[in-house]
């Protein structure tokens, strides 16, 4: 099992050595909906800089088309070697206008055209069931749940054990100023690197 975290421009990072103490992986927020996280850039070249395994997530959103946002996505995240490409669909808590699983499928099917792989797909499982109910998870996408507590818990039909668990969004890592999103990964190295573009 490895230890990771997840970030955006909220996080103000002062020491990628520090991090890399503590994590082996960092996704980090690429884009959402049509825009870039002004960060995306700087805290990529940052944590590949330190060795830490480094991944892009785009933030889905219910509004623009799914089309448009896996090309924002993939241009925000270029170039795409040695990448983890995810992507995040959850409940939209401003506006209530969470994003549809046909969004999501548009969106996976034209990442995966482009990569040659399935991205990860992050998702909230009591979310997923309220919102798409009996909805397949994607075929083949690496899945990211997201459930802060001691244990996973439950899990789309089909699956023993997700890939990756965000278990918290409080965990306080030295050299990033507030706690962040806590990650792990249910593989070693080698599993994690298959992960990869």
């Amino acid at each position: 099992m490895m230890q990771g975290i997840d970030i955006s421009h909220y996080q103000v990072v002062s020491d990628w050595t520090a991090v890399a103490e503590h994590a082996d992986f960092c996704f980090i927020k690429a884009s959402q909906g049509l825009k870039v996280d002004p960060m995306y850039a700087t805290h990529r070249s940052r944590s590949e800089g330190v060795g830490i395994v480094t991944g892009a997530y785009h933030f889905l959103n219910r509004a623009e088309p799914a089309a448009d946002q896996a090309h924002t996505f993939l241009a925000a995240a270029f170039p795409l070697d040695h990448l983890m490409l995810a992507v995040d669909i959850e409940h939209r808590a401003k506006d209530n206008s969470d994003p549809t699983y046909a969004q999501l499928l548009d969106f996976v099917g034209i990442v995966s055209d482009a990569i040659g792989k399935n991205p990860v797909v992050y998702t909230n499982v009591k979310w997923w069931q309220a919102k798409l109910g009996d909805a397949a998870f994607p075929r083949g996408c690496p899945l990211w749940v997201a459930r802060w507590a001691e244990r996973y818990g439950e899990l789309p039909p089909g699956w023993p054990t997700p890939h990756f668990w965000q278990f918290t969004d409080r965990l306080p890592v030295a050299g990033i100023k507030n706690p962040v999103d806590g990650d792990v990964f249910y593989g070693g190295m080698h599993d994690l690197e298959a992960v990869r573009v």
